[in-house]
Parts: C-alpha cells; structure tokens; sequence
C-alpha cells in the first residue's frame, strides 16, 4: 500500500513539474514572438519601449493560456486592458498627437514611454496583490447554491423595471429610430437620465436566474435584447459589461465550462461590433469600415482613446499644467446620496468627468485614464504601487468568496461587478457597485417576504 502511495505522490510531483515546466515555455515563447512583432511593426527601433511592450503585453496575456480556470479575473483584466494598451502603440507608431497638448510643446514620444511603463508597474503590483491576496482556490463545479427562495417574483421585478426603463428612453427619443439615429448626441440627450441603462441591465439579472432554472434559450432571448436596448443608448461598453459579460461568467460557473475556442469567438464578435457601432455612433454610416486585421485592432484599440488621454494626462503632470489630485477624486462617492437638486453647487463627482475637463476643457466629458492613470493621477508612483496592490488583494478576495458558491446572489453580484472592482477608485465604479449591491439586497429581501407572506397564508 505505501509502495502505491508512494508511486501516486511521484507520479503526482511529475504532473505538477510537466505543467509549470509547459507555462514557463509558453511565457518565453510568447514573449519572444511578441517582442519580434513588435520590433517588424515599429520603425523607429527603440529597444527600450518594446521591451516594455513586450512584458506588459505577455503579463497580460498569458494567464489566458496558463490558468486552469479559463474566465479567472486575470482574464477580466484582459478584457479591460488590452485594447488601452495597444491604442497607446497604435498612437506611438502613427505619431497620432493631441493637438491642443501638442500646441503646448509637452507632448513626445518619452509621454508613450511613461504610459507603458505606469501600466506595467500597477499591473505587476495588482499580480503581487493578486498573490497575496489568498491561496489559489479550486473551482468545485458540483456545489449548486439554492435559488432564492420565490426567485420567480425576482425574475419578475427585474424584467418589468428593465422593460419600463426601455421604453421610458424610447420615449424620451420619440421612438426607437430616433433613438438609434441620436446615439452621437447621447450625452445632452441623458443628461440626468443615465441611469436609465442602469435599469435596462437589471433584465441580466432576470436572465441569469432564468439560467439557472433550466430555461436557457428563454435566458438568451432577454439577453439579446437586454445587450441591444443598452446599445441603443450609444453604450457599447456597458452593452458588453452588463449583459454579455455577466451571463458567460455566470454560465461558466454555475452551469458549464466555457472553452477557449468559444471565448475567443465571442470575442472577436463583439470586437467586430465595437468597431461597426462606433463608426455608426460617430459617422451615422459604415462605409469607412476596413475588416482588414491589423486595421481591425487598430480600429477597436482607437475607442478607448487610453493613446491619448494616458499620455497628455502623464504630459501635464510632468510639466506643471496640472498637478497631482491626491485624495480629492477617491471619495466624492460621498457626495452622491445628495441630490443636486437640494445641493445646487454640488460639485462634478464622476471621475471620468472630472479628468475629461481637466485635461480637455469643459466641453470634453467621460475620459478615462484607466486605474494607473487615476493612481498616478492622485498620488503618483506610491500611488500606482499602493492603489495596485490593494486591488489586486480585493479582487482576489471576491474570486476566493466566488469560488465557494454559498450564495447564488453573491454568484450574480460577482459577475456584475468584478470588471468594476479592477477599478476600484473610480467613483464611477464604485457608484455601480453600491447600485447593483443594493438592489440585488432589495430583491432578495422581496422575494424572501413575499415567500413568508405565502408561506403563512398557506397555514392559515
């Protein structure tokens, strides 16, 4: 018997070896073609920032490849990073300035050089942060939390509140066409109804219990059109976030694995959709459309603007136009339980807002800089480290909570949220959070009085 054991134990240590000996080759391997890639595309050889490239690149990418469990929050974050990264070379290589920074004679290459290199530091601390955050959990796919209890009233509430939200923003356009030809003038047109889309997205919440229940084409169905009826708005990111990206981790977890070959796919066709519904939001056409590849990443990396806002933000700083924020921009969460119609003053409390008039004027709204722009932003490179390393602790938290599925709205709350939490001092984010936190509390609270309310008329 312990000759046995002894065997399983060798056998086991040789598994374990062939694996991580298999990912350190993957991460040389995938480095070296990266770095060669990026030096054929790039013409002025300057070794320094490929090499920087190249490493945030493979940090970012090859968790992808490596972890066991394929939609892990490292895969999360390359969702959200790695088209800011790559619109910071497309910028690079075509020399694509700012005008008004470059006017002021701050804006140069050394600015790219900066970008990179802040990314880099805040993504290595998240990983330090993501490590030390706990120990790696394993993913057990035969715990299944209980539905809460009369679910049916929660996918009810959820899906009529989206409905009314829908149609009450059709109403504010004067009809769904209207509504799809005024995407570019979204900004005047919401102004003050933003959370309208907040309301859409509650519909995922009734899909995904829907999911769960066993009524999967039906689940699809409203996601379908939770994810257009967002859309609509002019909101392809919260189309994506709120809707497609919840309910694949939610099928992921709950129901059945996801592959890479399906991931990859959904990927590349909501890349395609960035691309045709920003031009159609920006142009009212698509004849400017090139599907070519290389144009294709181009087109996609372009929409995050991070080529440009990370760099004339990181260019005002080094030369004196603005000045570090340090605590004024972490807690204006504070400020939003106060309506501005009793507090006329109150001042702007979004961050991207904030920084968007900041850096642009007051005509520009809605900039982000990403969380290492905002920590560097508030309190400079102990700012990247330290706001980098709480992240990726609190992040590994939530996966941890996730991976023990004690409770199914906790599940849902994770999936709606953990994009948000990688940028956890964005007022913005943490304005979601609360949302999203209170009304799956409010939900649960309804269905479970309205189960008690059931359960003692029955006796009576």
């Amino acid at each position: 018997m312990l000759t046995n054991l002894n065997k399983y134990n060798i056998n086991e240590v040789k598994r374990v070896n062939g694996n991580l000996y298999k990912k350190i080759i993957t991460i040389i391997l995938f480095s070296f073609l990266v770095f060669f890639f990026l030096n054929s595309i790039i013409a002025e050889k300057n070794y320094f920032f490929i090499l920087l490239l190249t490493l945030t690149y493979t940090i970012l990418i090859v968790p992808f490849f490596t972890n066991d469990d394929l939609l892990n929050p490292l895969t999360i974050l390359i969702a959200t990073q790695i088209l800011s990264v790559t619109d910071v070379l497309h910028r690079y290589i075509n020399r694509l300035y700012y005008n008004k920074a470059n006017s002021l004679d701050v804006f140069n290459d050394d600015m790219y050089v900066l970008s990179i290199s802040l990314i880099l530091v805040w993504l290595i601390m998240f990983y330090i942060g993501y490590i030390f955050g706990g120990k790696k959990p394993i993913v057990l796919d035969k715990i299944k939390p209980e539905v809460p209890r009369n679910s049916w009233i929660i996918i009810l509430v959820t899906l009529i509140i989206s409905l009314l939200g829908f149609l009450f923003a059709v109403s504010i356009n004067g009809g769904i066409t209207s509504m799809f030809s005024n995407m570019s003038n979204r900004v005047a047109l919401y102004s003050g109804a933003g959370f309208l889309k907040d309301f859409v997205a509650l519909g995922t919440v009734g899909a995904l219990l829907l999911l769960y229940k066993g009524y999967k084409k039906t689940s699809i169905l409203i996601i379908i059109l939770a994810f257009f009826g967002i859309a609509l708005f002019g909101s392809r990111g919260p189309a994506i976030y709120y809707t497609v990206l919840p309910y694949l981790l939610f099928y992921h977890y709950m129901i059945k694995k996801i592959s890479r070959r399906t991931l990859l796919t959904i990927g590349l066709i909501l890349v395609g959709f960035i691309i045709v519904w920003g031009q159609y939001r920006s142009y009212g056409n698509v004849e400017r459309l090139d599907f070519s590849l290389v144009n294709t990443i181009w087109e996609a990396s372009s929409q995050t603007a991070m080529g440009v806002t990370l760099p004339v933000l990181l260019s005002y700083l080094e030369n004196g136009y603005i000045n570090h924020q340090f605590f004024d921009l972490l807690f204006n969460i504070v400020f939003a339980i106060v309506p501005r119609a009793i507090w006329l003053e109150k001042p702007a409390i979004d961050t991207t807002g904030i920084v968007g008039e900041l850096l642009f004027g007051p005509e520009h709204w809605g900039r982000w800089v990403g969380p290492y722009g905002l920590s560097y932003l508030s309190f400079g490179w102990f700012g990247v480290i330290i706001m980098g390393l709480i992240t990726g602790v609190v992040v590994k938290k939530l996966y941890i909570k996730l991976t023990r599925k004690t409770s199914l709205m906790y599940v849902i709350f994770y999936c709606f949220t953990i994009r948000l939490f990688i940028d956890l001092f964005s007022t913005g984010g943490q304005l979601k959070i609360v949302w999203f936190g209170l009304w799956l509390i409010l939900l649960s609270l309804i269905s479970y009085f309205s189960w008690k309310k059931k359960k003692v008329m029955v006796k009576t």
